[in-house]
């Protein structure tokens, strides 16, 4: 299967304009017992506002993504997989980023089970290069760290709605105070035949934030979100309704390994 999206949007005013231009590609091939998936997206993102003195201040920020998985089941219950990943990030002050991870994943249930429930152990182990655009605050332009992840998550089906939630830990290996903690928990109410209730929520504990740059951000940037700032902790929620037509049961060919992809 091959997908290709091109997106814009935009809007102006006498003093004030911004506008955004994003392109996505992805490619699968699944089976089984394999599956083979490909994603790029490039983002180009511009803000421009004219101060009261006339002075024009304009803001671009552009992203490029580009990941490949493959996945290899094993048996009912255990899969294997590698992933490579690269792009670039200005918000995160790289120029060039790269990753590469070899993943093994148990689920309690058996795959056949996973459009009903899944309850699964991952555990990774790769490597992270990034090219920064600016010294960091650990005076580093580049480097190679070795990383570790591990994930546990579960889904579950019910006559009244769907639950489910995960429990990641990113560390690099390097520095064992450079780490990621975070939990997620979604909930899915059904009201009625189609129409459902949706909350959930995140937190995460951020101590992993190796591409900070030296200095402090101006208030330009701060108020512009051009660049990210140092954080020990992020939340966020959401609630919504949805409505969904045909059968709640959708045939899933081969989910394995999808919480890497997270």
């Amino acid at each position: 299967m091959y997908r290709f999206r091109l997106s814009g949007n935009g809007d102006a005013e006498s003093r004030a304009s911004e506008y955004e231009l994003s392109a996505e590609f992805s490619a699968s091939r699944i089976t089984d017992q394999w599956k083979l998936t490909f994603d790029a997206e490039n983002e180009y993102e511009a803000e421009r506002f004219t101060l009261r003195d006339g002075t024009e201040r304009q803001f671009v920020l552009r992203s490029a993504d580009i990941n490949a998985r493959l996945v290899r089941s094993v048996t009912e219950h255990w899969s294997v997989g590698t992933q490579v990943n690269g792009g670039r990030s200005e918000f995160n002050n790289q120029d060039a980023s790269a990753g590469f991870d070899i993943t093994a994943e148990y689920n309690l249930f058996p795959w056949s089970e996973a459009t009903s429930r899944q309850l699964i152990a991952l555990i990774a182990l790769g490597s992270r290069f990034y090219d920064y655009r600016e010294i960091t605050l650990f005076d580093r332009t580049t480097e190679h760290r070795p990383v570790a992840k591990a994930v546990i998550a579960g889904e579950s089906r019910m006559a009244w709605g769907t639950v489910d939630g995960s429990l990641r830990y990113t560390q690099f290996l390097h520095d064992l105070q450079r780490y990621n903690l975070s939990f997620y928990a979604r909930t899915e109410f059904r009201l009625s035949r189609g129409l459902s209730l949706d909350l959930s929520a995140e937190a995460a504990k951020v101590q992993d934030q190796l591409y900070l740059p030296r200095g402090e951000a101006s208030n330009d940037e701060v108020l512009t979100r051009q660049r990210a700032l140092a954080t020990a902790f992020r939340l966020s929620a959401s609630v919504g309704i949805s409505f969904t037509c045909g059968s709640i049961h959708n045939t899933i060919v081969n989910p394995r390994l999808n919480e890497l992809g997270n």
